[in-house]
C-alpha cells in the first residue's frame, strides 16, 4: 500500500465472532476470532508492522457488530441485545495503538435510543473519554442502517452534531455526488448558526491535521 502512495488503511476489523451466522462479519469470515485476546494480539502485530512503514490504521466497527443478526448495508441494525463488555473493551484497549476508529450503524439503546452509534453523541463521548485525540469516522451514511432512518444530508448534520471527525459517503450504494457540495454548504451554514457544531468542526480539523502531520 505504501509503495503505491496509500498511507491510511481502514482496517483492522476487530468485531468479535460472537454470532458465526452474522451476515456482515461471521458468515463472511471478517473476524479474527471470538476470543478478545486473539483479536488484540493480531491487531497489535498489525499495528507494529503498519507503524514501521508509517501506514495509519482504523479500528472498526465500533462498538462491535459481530453479534448482529442483519447486515447494515440492507437493514437497521440493533446491537442492544448482543453487545458484550468484552467486545467494547477490545476497542477501549486497542485505541491507544491505532489513531482512528470507524463507528458502525449499530443501535445501542442502552446508550442512545434509536440512534446509530455513528450519529450518537453518547457513543462519541465514550470514545473521547478513552482517547481524546482519536479520529472518529462514520461508516458509509448511504447504507440502509442509516437511510431507513433519515436522508444523507440529515445524517451528515447529525454526525457533526455528535462530534464525528470524518463523514463517509461512498456513492456506491447511491449516487449522490451531485449533492456533495450542497451537503457541505448545509454543514457550513449549520456551523455558522450553532456554536456547538462549530466547536465540534474546529476540534475535528485539529485532530485531522494532527493525524496527517503528526
Amino acid at each position: 500500500m505504501r509503495q503505491i502512495g496509500i498511507d491510511v488503511n481502514l482496517s483492522p476489523v476487530v468485531d468479535l465472532d460472537i454470532n458465526p451466522d452474522s451476515p456482515d462479519v461471521g458468515s463472511v469470515q471478517r473476524s479474527y476470532s471470538s476470543d478478545p485476546h486473539v483479536v488484540k494480539a493480531c491487531v497489535e502485530t498489525l499495528a507494529e508492522v503498519a507503524a514501521s512503514v508509517n501506514l495509519k490504521l482504523c479500528l472498526k466497527h465500533f462498538p462491535g457488530t459481530g453479534g448482529a443478526k442483519v447486515n447494515p448495508h440492507d437493514h437497521v441494525m440493533d446491537l442492544s441485545d448482543c453487545l458484550t463488555d468484552a467486545q467494547v473493551n477490545v476497542f477501549k484497549e486497542l485505541i491507544a495503538r491505532v489513531p482512528m476508529v470507524l463507528f458502525s450503524h449499530g443501535i445501542v439503546n442502552q446508550w442512545e435510543r434509536d440512534t446509530p452509534v455513528c450519529l450518537s453523541a453518547v457513543a462519541v463521548n465514550k470514545m473521547r473519554a478513552w482517547a481524546p485525540d482519536a479520529c472518529i469516522l462514520t461508516d458509509d451514511l448511504q447504507m440502509q442502517g442509516v437511510q431507513k432512518l433519515m436522508s444523507t444530508g440529515e445524517a451528515c448534520a447529525q454526525a457533526l452534531r455528535a462530534g464525528a471527525d470524518f463523514i463517509l459517503i461512498g456513492n456506491n450504494m447511491k449516487d449522490e455526488q451531485d449533492h456533495a457540495v450542497e451537503f457541505a454548504r448545509r454543514l457550513l451554514s449549520a456551523c455558522a448558526q450553532d456554536a456547538s457544531m462549530r466547536a465540534h468542526a474546529e476540534a475535528s480539523i485539529k485532530r485531522v491535521r494532527k493525524l496527517k502531520f503528526g
